[in-house]
């Protein structure tokens, strides 16, 4: 699994030099690896560093349309499909991906006209790439699209042709994946059954190629049962999220996770990993539980990433050079192997138990963005003693909300390991909710508006829309805090709508006044408790700037915004990542908003 780290070093490392063939090869192993990010920001790279290239322009397409970027994707197209020519090696891809689209708009779309319009475009792609070249990709996406359009005939007809044209040669991944989906055409599932598994050997840790893969069966099965082990065979990976206890300082009265269980807890904690088979993780780095499960999956060699709330050396200091237990160096030895480390939040700790609240959010929103990547599922564990109350921002606060949510927690049992009796389990109940307000900061989600207007203007001509128990001025704009970021998007939305109404010009604007609107979560401090409040803080000025640089019309988020919009309103809401973007002196992953 550092694959793609590695990946990810050499682009920071030598990227810069990089031709563009380097640039094209290495955006196409992003992809392999399901590193959509990763593909996006080196094929942007290659075009702006060398000039639009059909294959450079059409990786930048796969890439978005693997992340779920619709908008973005069909912006790219255009162009492409313009530039490529029948010559160009790309072009089958290119025809195939403009069929893809269509076929995925096909799926998504109720029964009707535009339905059918759907798959008949994408029908007419895929079928034109085929007859050019016989190629396989093109040639089973073919068969299928005829399967669901009920021409059983010709769909058997491709795929027997596939199957003999590949009889001779099985050697790369998506000629076995070809014979795969066209003997389950053909319902000859034994011959189907004994491909797929050679795709997931093949596969390995590639994730997106067998997600990739599994698309076509629910199609299929619309059509003609498939057998159900075929699905369970290409299940995506299981993405674990984890939470733990820290060990017993010298100081505690009561014995909850005491160091001596250390060998103990990490076997409990490894032979879970091992029994949910999970590839991937996301967690934190505290002294006890989680350090226990980071070095567990990284002696299995899988993906690590992850979460500090604050700067690494502060948290080391709050939350792993403990009285009497220190495993600073285990935590550096970890982030150092880690995949990935993201710092919930710059600022400092201040004693603030809403911090960790923050970055176990962004931790279950992270996981759930990777998931919807790899058509993955979720397993969530917590090392937790479910009998005993526990601190603010912890463990046992963040199980019970897991719980209170409707999801499956595999419970590692302290308790059972220290081999007390216990009683009852306070789970799911658990610890009181903190109040964060009353800690000096509140964890919210703030949309902030800026316009080419002056901002007492825009004021004034949105004021009796816009509640004002939350609105207050930030600099050159307007913003509200919200505790969800589903709630900023709803308000988002309406402030759009509802400035289209507004009569600008009579009050001595123009007609042509534009908004920009953008999305940000973390920390802030209110000014005071008043009603009318106010906010300040490092986060508001994240929001506003790039509120600054989100087009006229549009609806930017960051990436902490768009993880946590996944936990909040994933039926309402998708996030179209657009890559790294520079916003005033920082670089930040960039997400734009638009209904589901």
């Amino acid at each position: 699994m550092n694959d793609t780290k590695n990946l990810r070093q050499s682009w920071v490392n030598d990227g810069s030099q990089w031709s563009e063939a380097e640039l094209q090869a290495s955006a196409l192993e992003a992809i392999s690896l399901s590193d959509m990010h990763l593909a996006i920001d080196i094929s942007k790279t290659a075009i702006e560093r060398f000039g639009p290239n059909p294959t450079s322009q059409y990786y930048q397409a796969l890439a978005y349309a693997n992340c779920g970027s619709r908008d973005e994707v069909f912006r790219l197209m255009e162009p492409l499909l313009a530039s490529v020519k029948e010559r160009d090696e790309i072009y089958t891809d290119a025809r195939s991906l403009a069929g893809r689209l269509e076929k995925d708009r096909y799926m998504r779309t109720n029964e009707g006209p535009e339905k059918d319009s759907a798959l008949a475009n994408a029908l007419d792609a895929y079928y034109d790439a085929y007859k050019l070249t016989n190629g396989s990709f093109p040639g089973i996406n073919a068969a299928t699209l005829f399967l669901l359009a009920d021409a059983k005939e010709q769909a058997r007809e491709i795929a027997v042709a596939l199957i003999t044209s590949n009889a001779s040669d099985q050697d790369e991944f998506w000629q076995l994946a070809t014979l795969a989906e066209a003997h389950v055409i053909l319902e000859e599932y034994d011959n189907a059954r004994h491909y797929y598994e050679q795709v997931v050997e093949r596969a390995g840790n590639n994730f997106g190629l067998i997600s990739s893969v599994k698309k076509h069966l629910p199609l299929i099965d619309s059509k003609q049962p498939v057998p159900a082990d075929l699905f369970r065979l290409l299940d995506g990976p299981a993405i674990g999220i984890f939470s733990g206890h820290m060990f017993d300082t010298a100081d505690r009265a009561e014995p909850r996770f005491p160091i001596s269980l250390k060998e103990k807890a990490s076997e409990a904690i490894g032979s879970y990993i091992d029994e949910a088979n999970i590839k991937i993780a996301y967690t934190s780095a505290a002294c006890g539980g989680d350090l226990l499960f980071c070095r567990e999956i990284l002696n299995r060699g899988l993906e690590l990433n992850i979460v500090v709330p604050f700067a690494t050396e502060e948290f080391r200091r709050t939350s792993v050079a403990l009285n009497g237990v220190d495993e600073s160096m285990e935590y550096w030895d970890i982030l150092k192997a880690a995949n990935s480390v993201s710092i919930a939040t710059d600022e400092s700790h201040l004693n603030n138990p809403c911090l960790y609240t923050h970055a176990d959010n962004l931790i279950e929103g992270y996981a759930l963005l990777r998931a919807g990547q790899c058509n993955g599922r979720v397993e969530v564990i917590a090392a937790i003693d479910p009998y005993t109350q526990g601190e603010p921002g912890g463990t046992t606060e963040r199980t019970t909300e897991w719980l209170e949510q409707g999801l499956d927690v595999h419970i590692v049992d302290i308790a059972q390991l220290r081999g007390d009796d216990v009683a009852e389990s306070i789970l799911p109940t658990g610890p009181k909710k903190v109040d964060v307000r009353h800690l000096g900061r509140e964890i919210m989600s703030l949309v902030e508006i800026t316009s080419n207007a002056p901002v007492e203007m825009l004021v004034e001509g949105l004021a009796d829309k816009l509640p004002t128990d939350v609105t207050f001025l930030s600099g050159e704009g307007i913003s509200r805090a919200f505790g969800k970021v589903k709630d900023a998007a709803d308000y988002a939305y309406h402030v759009r709508a509802i400035a289209s109404l507004v009569d600008w010009p009579a009050l001595g604007l123009s007609e042509e006044l534009t908004l920009q609107l953008a999305i940000h979560t973390g920390p802030i401090f209110p000014r005071s408790k008043t009603k009318d409040k106010d906010y300040f803080g490092t986060h508001v000025f994240y929001a506003r700037e790039l509120s600054e640089v989100t087009p006229p019309g549009c609806i930017y988020l960051t990436e902490p915004a768009a993880a946590l919009l996944l936990t909040h309103g994933p039926e309402e809401y998708l996030s179209d990542y657009l890559g790294d973007m520079k916003v005033k002196d920082f670089v930040r992953q960039i997400y734009r908003l638009h209904r589901a």
